[in-house]
């Protein structure tokens, strides 16, 4: 067993906020305070994620692949969203979100693919 305090991990800065990991075997978990603003679009070829709002709101917009049309989720706490390999995604992060993120299998920056599409192009808000 392995007992693991965020509050005994440094936070590392990232493009989109500061990001807390914690447990790399075959899951991962990770706590993200991401910053107001739109994340960089990306997916992962190996990594089924998982993301469940703690804090905050925002849009999540996603898009698989092979070109299907775009599926726009409000992030709110309590919301709990997957998100498939090969499923590009990219946040709109509005106000203070918060989120975890459950990564199977563990994440690794070597399955972080940035992706070509902007997912909030042609977006109306």
């Amino acid at each position: 067993m392995e007992v693991i305090n965020y509050k005994d991990i440094s936070s590392d800065n990232w493009l989109f906020g500061k990001v807390k990991e914690g447990l790399h075997d075959d899951i991962s978990f990770a706590r993200a305070e991401m910053v107001e603003g739109i994340s960089t679009a990306h997916f992962h070829k190996n990594t089924v994620e998982y993301y469940l709002i703690l804090e905050g709101n925002g849009i999540l917009r996603t898009q698989k692949i092979d070109g299907e049309e775009v599926v726009e989720t409000e992030l709110e706490e309590g919301v709990l969203v997957r998100i498939d390999k090969n499923e590009t995604h990219q946040t709109d992060s509005k106000k203070g979100l918060v989120l975890e993120t459950i990564s199977i299998p563990a994440w690794t920056e070597e399955d972080e693919n940035e992706s070509e599409v902007n997912l909030f192009k042609n977006r109306n808000s």
